[in-house]
């Protein structure tokens, strides 16, 4: 509303407080508007305080080109193109505004580093089509921002199964996502997705310890908040879908604070008195119905024994695995063995 901004201008209001405004026209493509608040002399830079992006930022990240181009042309095409600094070219594309990138592409051409910088946007934004063109002109898929957040683990929040295959398809590195190192898996149950978990789980990937260190710790610290994470439920689905052999290994490695809290989601123990850790085991024994001192749970041991003996590496071990004339669930069985018992 123009007629409103030049009536706040001459109440003598501090200019700072009108950036908002100056921003909000920016985004929202008002050239009117945006055109008074800098006749009035209100910076179109970022603050160091309230306002971490310039007013190319808010244009690009709202869609309108006109508005871009009448910033260009008013600073006489002085823009701000660090991509370390919330450039517009950033925000164009974690808002999926392609037609912003393409526009400066033909006007000024893509650096490497801003091609990588925007397809980081892209999927952390959930845009395919953004993160296709990217590609096709040379942004490299393997790249981290700041915060260790890749291109695989933007697109794991966001639960997006044909991205993610895309993604893998073409060389990234699926095993080892984040900052902290941790596993796709793990950063599936994290972001509350589970359909990637699943299909992460079906080709290949395991729970592990440092999985359940996890759930339990971030479960423990909502129940100080009286509230319960949404992540355990899919923990537990993956839990009950693991081998039988892998979920005893699991389970005998963890604490005694985490069995019982692995026996409740199980929903195989109450809160009351806590059982002793011997009566603890005997209840996730009944549950997982595995018991290694069965004959053929003693067969399975003595065959891991022989092809541990035999073969040296993990892989020439599963590969002797595959090559042996037994049921598929004996192979899967005795695979388990020798991943979780390696030594």
């Amino acid at each position: 509303n123009v007629k409103f901004l030049q009536f706040v201008l001459r109440q003598k209001v501090p200019l700072k407080f009108l950036r908002y405004a100056m921003h909000d026209a920016a985004r929202n493509g008002d050239v009117p508007a945006l055109a008074c608040c800098l006749s009035a002399g209100i910076s179109m830079q970022p603050s160091r305080t309230y306002l971490i992006e310039s007013c190319y930022d808010s244009a690009a990240g709202g869609g309108s080109l006109a508005t871009l181009k009448y910033l260009c042309q008013y600073s006489g095409g002085d823009y701000d193109v660090d991509s370390a600094k919330n450039s517009f070219l950033l925000s164009a594309a974690q808002c999926g505004n392609l037609h912003i990138i393409q526009w400066f592409w033909a006007r000024s051409g893509l650096s490497q580093n801003e091609k990588n910088c925007c397809l980081l946007g892209a999927s952390g934004g959930d845009h395919f089509h953004v993160v296709k063109w990217l590609y096709r002109h040379g942004a490299g898929i393997g790249e981290k921002n700041d915060l260790g957040d890749s291109n695989l683990s933007n697109v794991m929040r966001h639960g997006n199964l044909p991205m993610l295959e895309w993604f893998c398809q073409r060389g990234g590195d699926i095993y080892q996502i984040d900052a902290d190192g941790r596993g796709a898996l793990s950063a599936a149950i994290d972001a509350s997705q589970p359909q990637v978990a699943i299909w992460l789980f079906r080709r290949g990937f395991h729970l592990t310890n440092r999985d359940i260190d996890c759930a339990f710790d971030y479960s423990e610290l909502l129940l100080e908040m009286e509230m319960r994470s949404p992540d355990d439920l899919l923990l537990v689905m993956i839990f009950k879908m693991t081998s039988k052999i892998r979920r005893a290994s699991l389970f005998h490695a963890s604490s005694m604070d985490q069995k019982l809290w692995l026996l409740r989601e199980l929903q195989l123990y109450s809160d009351g008195e806590d059982p002793s850790e011997e009566e603890a085991d005997a209840s996730f024994a009944r549950f997982n119905q595995y018991n290694d001192k069965t004959l053929k749970h003693k067969c399975l041991l003595a065959v891991t024994r022989v092809i541990k003996q035999r073969s040296g590496t993990l892989k020439v071990r599963l590969d002797a695995i595959d090559s042996l004339p037994i049921p598929f669930d004996c192979k899967g069985n005795l695979r388990d063995l020798i991943s979780v018992n390696p030594e």
